[in-house]
């Protein structure tokens, strides 16, 4: 973008003089606002303290009657007369500490006070009014020679402390009113003048914002038109439009920078329309290349599966033909008198071996493909346990191991129970010959938060973690190696997943392994 000079008629230069002049005025609206607050807040303030005073002066003018009204009742010994002297001057006492402790702005009403607070404590110590009987005795001894002027000029002398008191509490309390009346016409007059001073401010603040507005309107109602017609085009994907606003200001550079930006955006979208052409043939291309090789490697699997189930189903006539024709031979004199059963014993175990393996492979296939029919009732699975346990104890105790099932409450489930002794009877086999000699094997079941399970522990040397998953796979041994041809556990999986649970492998914290197979929960249970 080339840049241009500034000439003083820019928008900039204008807004930065109508917002200088609004600075300056505001500062001059706030110092004049901010000296008739003060002022204000400084009569407010000497009318608090006038008024203050003369609250004072009241209470101590009351105290002072109320005690020397005790003080006659005292002297005239009518009932209660010296309670009330008592407490008339404990209040006026209590009110002189209060004024003591009270403080005043000028030096002035200070000065005042103390001689409120000096004349207050001559009342108190004045004999007639401290020593009420005595006084009382002198009225009666001037009362009995009959002069009347004598008893007068004593009853004089007694008031004088609180006429004294009195007239100056008077005078404090007339000079106060009239600090009073002159705070208070201080605030009068800083009122009056605050609303000439708004008038003033709203005035010039008025003509500032029609000045600034008009100044506004005359570029920037026509520039941001244009503006806002060009943002909503190019929101609406017009790309091509461009608002060529004429003029020298800042107005017109953004319209400048705008319509370059539009120009970029245009040839970025067709640079990105031709990207994604292209993006969309390479993914509908490697779509199809997928889908090929899913659609290949579901056939693999359907050819994986239905050669194992064929398989299996081919190998057991020959099989069953092979020990057939074995326990036939076996069965049969030698005419020589050679004794071939060792021979055929040996082809009648191999085959037992061979065709439990075959019919191993053959369960797995079905399971996998669904083909696996499960006879499903209602069964306690403790139940099942207790006695696929008693089937092996006698098994145990030849490999001087242990198996218990303890009693537990019926744990029940929607099962095959022929499929679930099949299941537990290989875990005990693998915990017999894959574990330690006389190890001890403990079956169980019990209902946890996901479900009946079944649990079949060891306290062998457990499993690695790493095989722990992997030993479910077809023809997996563990790292001893050992007998046996490495589907028990892929059958018991293959079992678990076909009810609708599953079977899993772990160590227990203790030592020793244990094997869970859950099962889902029976419908309507909690």
């Amino acid at each position: 973008m080339v840049k241009m000079s500034v000439p003083f008629t820019t928008l900039r230069v204008q807004l930065l003089t109508a917002s200088l002049v609004a600075f300056l005025l505001v500062v001059s609206l706030g110092l004049l606002n901010i000296g008739a607050a003060r002022a204000g807040r400084s009569a407010v303030e000497a009318t608090t303290r006038s008024y203050q005073r003369v609250a004072l002066y009241g209470r101590l003018d009351a105290a002072a009657t109320e005690f020397e009204a005790g003080v006659i009742e005292e002297a005239s010994q009518q009932p209660g007369g010296k309670r009330a002297a008592q407490l008339g001057r404990a209040r006026f006492q209590a009110l002189l500490n209060a004024a003591s402790q009270a403080s005043f702005e000028t030096v002035a009403e200070d000065a005042a006070r103390v001689r409120v607070l000096t004349q207050g404590r001559r009342l108190l110590d004045a004999s007639s009014f401290s020593d009420v009987g005595a006084a009382t005795r002198r009225l009666a001894a001037i009362e009995r020679t009959g002069d009347p002027s004598a008893f007068a000029a004593e009853i004089a002398r007694m008031r004088q402390p609180y006429d004294v008191f009195r007239h100056l509490l008077d005078t404090e309390i007339h000079t106060a009113d009239a600090d009073v009346s002159a705070a208070s016409a201080r605030a009068v007059a800083i009122s009056s003048s605050l609303p000439t001073a708004a008038i003033f401010g709203l005035t010039a603040v008025l003509a500032l914002t029609m000045a600034i507005t008009l100044t506004l309107l005359r570029r920037l109602k026509f520039g941001l038109d244009r503006l806002e017609t060009g943002a909503g085009a190019l929101g609406a994907g017009k790309l091509s439009h461009r608002i060529a606003l004429g003029g020298r200001d800042e107005l017109t550079a953004l319209s400048d920078a705008f319509d370059a930006m539009a120009a970029h955006l245009q040839s970025q979208q067709a640079a990105l329309t031709d990207a994604n052409a292209n993006l969309e043939a390479a993914v509908a291309e490697r779509t199809r290349d997928l889908s090929t090789a899913n659609q290949s490697l579901a056939a693999e699997d359907r050819r994986r599966r239905t050669f194992l189930a064929d398989v299996g189903h081919e190998l057991r006539t020959p099989l069953t033909i092979i020990r057939g024709e074995a326990q036939l031979a076996l069965r049969a004199a030698d005419p020589n008198g050679v004794d071939h059963s060792p021979v055929y014993e040996r082809i009648l175990d191999q085959t037992h071996d061979l065709e439990r393996l075959v019919d191993d492979l053959f369960l797995i296939a079905r399971a996998e493909g669904g083909g696996l029919k499960l006879h499903l009732r209602r069964t306690d699975l403790g139940e099942i346990a207790r006695r696929v346990a008693a089937d092996f104890e006698a098994l145990a105790a030849e490999e001087h191991a242990s198996i218990q099932a303890p009693d537990s409450p019926p744990v029940e489930a929607e099962v095959d129970p022929d499929r679930v002794r099949q299941m537990i009877a290989a875990l005990i086999d693998n915990a017999l010959k894959h574990t330690r000699p006389g190890v001890a094997i403990e079956v169980f079941a019990e209902i946890s938060p996901e479900g009946p399970r079944l649990a079949v522990r060891d306290d062998g040397p457990g499993v690695s973690p790493e095989l722990a998953e992997s030993l479910f796979s077809r023809f997996r041994r563990g790292d001893s190696g050992g007998h046996g041809s490495g589907l028990g556990l892929a059958v018991v999986r293959a079992l678990a997943e076909a009810h609708g649970g599953s079977a899993s492998l772990e160590n227990r914290p203790g030592g020793g392994a244990c094997a869970w197979l859950r099962f889902p929960s029976l419908a309507g249970s909690v």
